[in-house]
Formats: C-alpha cells, structure tokens, sequence
C-alpha cells in the first residue's frame, strides 16, 4: 500500500510531500527486506530512504531539518547491520 500511496502522492502533492511518501514507502519496504533477510533489498531500500530523508534535512529548517535529520541517524544502524550480511554472503556493499 505504501508504493500506491507514494504514486499518488508524486501525480497530486507537491514536491516534498512526493519526497516524504517516497521515503516512507522505501523505509516500510526495506524494514519488510530486513525482517525476511533479503539483505541487498533492505539494504538498497533504506540507502534510497536515508538518501531521501537527507536531502530533505539539507532544504529544510527549524524542527522539520531536526525531524529529517533524526530519521537518517535512526535508519544507519539497520544499514550498517544490511551492509554487514552482505558482505558476509560475499556481496557488494557499494551504496
């Protein structure tokens, strides 16, 4: 539901709100990645989400840049744990 939810959200909102929606759906769906193991996926999924969510901090001001920023050091971990498995089944860890 979140990728039909950022479509709409990319055809009808404004640009942050399109960013805001596609962030959300590349979080949902790479935590859904995470918890099934399928590490590249969580791992591609919340790089795209932490991408987003910083661009966002950078455009931003006040508790909006705050509230961006908090997202991005809240997604790291779960990357850094997805970077790890994938390099522990001999994949690439270039994102």
């Amino acid at each position: 539901h979140s990728t039909l939810l950022e479509a709409l959200c990319a055809a009808r909102a404004d640009d942050r709100s399109a960013l805001e929606a596609e962030a959300y759906s590349a979080w949902l769906c790479g935590n859904m990645a995470l918890e099934r193991e399928d590490w590249d996926t969580a791992l591609a999924k919340l790089s795209r989400c932490r991408t987003v969510y910083d661009e966002l901090s950078k455009a931003a001001e006040g508790p909006d840049q705050a509230l961006y920023k908090k997202r991005v050091e809240e997604i790291d971990p779960s990357i850094r744990y997805c970077k790890y498995n994938v390099a522990r089944q001999g994949g690439a860890t270039d994102l």
